[in-house]
C-alpha cells in the first residue's frame, strides 16, 4: 500500500542523503533518509538523464550515502572530519587559480597511474602526486590558517566511493537483459540505453574540473586501488583509518 503525505519541504527538486545526530525532531534523526526527485523533475535539474537507467544510477549515488551512514564509525568520522561545508570546500578550487591548477595536475597524475603498465612507474608518478598534494595542503594552511588534510580524504572516501557505485552500476546496464515489463510501463525506459558505455564518454565521473573535484580524486583513487588489486571494501566503513589515499600510499610508498 502507498500512501501519499504532506511535504517535507519547499524545495523543488531532491537529490540528497539526510542525516542528523543532534536535532532530535528530525525525520532522519540518526537514521540516514534519501530524498530523490523522479525522473521527470531530476532532468530539469541535471543534464544528461536521457533514460531511466541513467536516473537509476544518479539515484544509487545517493542510497549508497546511506548505506555509508549506517556504519557508526563512518559517522564518527564524518563528526570528526567535517569543520567547512561541501560547498565552501569546492569554493577554493573555483576561486584560487592556484589551488585549482594544484588540483588538475594531482588528478591527472591519477590518470596516468591509471594507464600506467610498470608498478615501477606508478611508484614514480604517485611520489610526484604526494608532493603536489603536500605542498597545496601546506600552502593552503599557511593562508588560510585552516587543515584540509582530513576533510579531504572524508570526502574523497565518501563521494568518490559513491561515484564509484555509480560507475559500477553503468557496466551492469551493459549486460542487464531488457526488461519487458518496464518496456510496457515506463516511457523513458531504453533496452539500448548504456549498453555501449564507455567511461571516456562521461569525462566528468574522472575530470577534476567537473562537479566538484572531490568525488573526481576519490574515484581515480579507488579505480587505481581496484588497478593494484588492493584489498580493503570488507572493512572500508568500519575504520576511520582506512582513506583511499591512505591506501594508496601504503602501497606505492617505499
Amino acid at each position: 500500500m502507498i500512501e501519499e503525505t504532506e511535504r517535507l519541504d519547499t524545495l523543488v527538486f531532491h537529490m540528497f542523503t539526510a542525516y542528523e545526530s543532534m536535532d532530535s525532531s528530525k525525520l532522519w534523526y540518526h537514521y540516514p533518509v534519501i530524498l530523490c526527485s523522479d525522473y521527470d523533475t531530476t532532468r530539469k535539474y541535471i543534464e544528461d538523464v536521457p533514460n531511466t537507467q541513467t536516473w537509476a544510477t544518479i539515484i544509487l549515488h545517493e542510497y549508497f550515502h546511506g548505506f555509508q551512514f549506517r556504519h557508526p564509525e563512518f559517522i564518527r568520522y564524518a563528526n570528526d572530519s567535517i569543520t567547512i561545508s561541501i560547498k565552501r570546500l569546492q569554493s577554493y578550487y573555483d576561486n584560487y587559480s592556484w589551488f585549482k591548477e594544484s588540483i588538475d595536475k594531482e588528478n591527472q597524475i591519477l590518470l596516468e597511474c591509471l594507464a600506467s603498465k610498470n608498478i615501477q612507474k606508478t611508484k614514480a608518478l604517485f611520489k610526484i602526486y604526494k608532493m603536489q598534494r603536500t605542498r597545496r595542503l601546506s600552502r593552503f594552511s599557511q593562508i588560510e590558517k585552516l587543515d584540509l588534510t582530513h576533510q579531504e580524504e572524508f570526502l574523497e572516501k565518501m563521494e568518490g566511493s559513491a561515484r564509484y557505485i555509480e560507475y559500477q552500476l553503468y557496466l551492469v546496464f551493459k549486460t542487464i537483459p531488457t526488461n519487458e515489463e518496464l518496456m510496457n510501463i515506463d516511457k523513458q525506459y531504453d533496452p539500448l540505453a548504456l549498453k555501449t558505455f564507455k567511461l571516456e564518454d562521461k569525462p566528468w565521473m574522472y575530470n577534476s574540473n567537473s562537479i566538484r573535484y572531490f568525488y573526481s580524486t576519490g574515484f581515480n583513487m579507488l579505480r587505481l586501488l581496484d588497478k593494484l588489486k588492493i584489498k580493503y571494501k570488507e572493512r572500508f566503513f568500519d575504520d576511520n583509518t582506512i582513506t583511499p589515499y591512505r591506501l594508496l600510499e601504503k602501497k606505492l610508498s617505499d
